[in-house]
């Protein structure tokens, strides 16, 4: 059992950081998150924006097919998908790339992937189409590549420090247990005291940006977070069958993610063209509201469904401003 084993690790060598503790019941081969193959979709744990409506992942794809023309249309590009979840959002984006046939052809597209099970359902539903890597720095070079990550970032460690502002003192926070508290962090700090960082997340952007650099091409990042100039406080939080839970509960069988900090990664991403703004603002401005009348009278038995996931997806209420879009380009 994982959790029994973190005491036992705990006990033997001692408390430990917050980065190594979500990485554990995250990518733990046996006991962790992502080691079950049913952690997204309505039986899982969340729902992430392709699993609402197939126009998100048109959009998507109509924007690298946008760029592509932009770029002169060049003919041979390499499409990268970050963290692809049980593949829907691919397969949106592979059905809106066919019916433009000569941007479909130059494509080679490959999926970065950890957990076993996620692989074998992307393998079932996208077949021979995709080539899956452990890392995006083991996906081939290429002069044009473009790459998205829906809900990949959030789920990278974090790193969490106690910043005392009167000694200038920065101690990493840890995780502990005792028979006495359970399950807690040390040292104890107020919230305005927590500091965040993500060395994961400015790791997989550095490559990011990287390839950007030594070639062209575009990048669209698609999670939640913010975009604070001084940002503190925890963001690590856990979700467990649609529902907030402790970070301590549900140990493997949880949900861990963190709020992304959007500022360090365009701060990262200079000298490069970035632009950040709301997932309601993105998705508007690259025609969901046409798409979707257009489906919706096309096909009039899901034309509600349709209608109320766009909403979901652009309303400020509902996904529209929680979720922000960095897009990079050169």
């Amino acid at each position: 059992m994982l959790e029994q084993r973190l005491k036992n690790h705990i006990n033997t060598y001692g408390a430990v950081p917050v980065r190594e503790y979500q990485d554990l019941v995250l990518f733990d081969p046996t006991g962790g998150y992502y080691a079950n193959a049913q952690v997204i979709g309505r039986q899982g744990d969340f729902i992430t924006s392709p699993e609402i409506s197939q126009v998100f992942g048109e959009i998507i794809a109509l924007s690298f097919i946008n760029q592509w023309h932009q770029m002169g249309r060049p003919d041979k590009v390499l499409l990268i998908e970050l963290g692809p979840g049980r593949g829907i959002f691919m397969a949106d984006m592979i059905r809106t790339f066919k019916q433009f046939g000569d941007f479909s052809k130059t494509l080679t597209i490959y999926l970065v992937e950890v957990c076993p099970a996620l692989m074998q359902q992307q393998k079932d539903l996208l077949g021979d189409t995709i080539i899956h890597v452990p890392t995006l720095t083991a996906a081939p070079e290429s002069d044009v590549t473009f790459i998205i990550a829906n809900e990949f970032f959030d789920a990278l460690p974090v790193e969490q420090f106690i910043f005392d502002p009167l000694t200038k003192i920065r101690q990493t926070r840890l995780i502990t247990h005792n028979t006495k508290d359970g399950w807690h962090f040390i040292p104890h700090a107020p919230h305005e005291q927590i500091i965040e960082t993500s060395e994961a997340s400015l790791n997989v952007a550095s490559e990011i940006k990287r390839r950007l650099v030594h070639g062209e091409g575009m990048a669209i990042i698609i999670d939640y977070g913010d975009n604070c100039e001084q940002r503190t406080g925890d963001t690590l939080q856990a979700v467990h069958k649609h529902q907030r839970a402790s970070v301590f509960d549900h140990m493997g069988q949880a949900d861990l993610s963190h709020h992304v900090d959007f500022k360090a990664l365009q701060q990262l991403m200079e000298p490069l063209t970035s632009t950040f703004i709301t997932q309601g603002e993105f998705l508007i401005e690259n025609g969901i509201n046409e798409r979707t009348e257009f489906l919706a009278q096309k096909h009039t038995d899901m034309a509600a469904n349709l209608r109320t996931g766009t909403i979901r997806l652009t309303a400020p209420s509902a996904m529209g401003s929680l979720f922000k879009v960095l897009t990079i380009k050169h």
